[in-house]
């Protein structure tokens, strides 16, 4: 019996041994990994510098048609970000039109065609609506607020 506990003893002593000095190994594989990895990395940058620093930019003239063209450019991206205002604004003016009676709604004047002009919604989306730059005023838009009256009709804040 006590040789057996002995011959385990010393099988399971030995096989720690062999797994710590197998761990000690990969430790120091991945240490030595490590360091050449940082020593790549950075003669790679070196290079990137040099290479940024003796190759000269070339100077190109743009030809009537590419201005032409980087103009029109210009005016579709401007377009589109005001396609995405006017939709971005509609969202808000959907998910603030919720009332319970007349005080919780308010008149906000957009002075946008597209958007209404002059709209009924609640607190929080006048709050909301007030931070958005509606740009100039459009001449199409001739309603007045004093004109109008707000009604909570069905929950749902109105114009009449």
């Amino acid at each position: 019996m006590l040789k057996a506990l002995v011959k385990w003893l010393l099988i399971s002593l030995l096989v720690i041994v062999a797994l710590a000095a197998i761990l000690l190994g990969l430790g120091y594989l991945l240490n030595e990994n490590e360091k050449n990895t940082k020593a790549l990395v950075a003669q790679i940058e070196q290079e990137k510098q040099a290479n940024k620093q003796t190759l000269p930019k070339p100077v190109v003239s743009p030809s009537p048609t590419h201005l032409k063209t980087e103009a029109h450019n210009k005016q579709l991206e401007t377009a589109l970000a005001q396609l995405n205002k006017i939709e971005r604004v509609k969202s808000l003016i959907v998910d603030n039109l919720v009332c319970k009676d007349v005080s919780q709604c308010k008149f906000v004047d957009t002075g946008q065609v597209d958007l209404g002009c002059v709209i009924a919604v609640n607190s929080i989306g006048k709050s909301l609506l007030l931070k958005e730059q509606f740009g100039q005023r459009m001449i199409e838009c001739e309603e007045r607020i004093s004109d109008l009256s707000l009604t909570c009709h069905h929950n749902i804040c109105s114009i009449e």
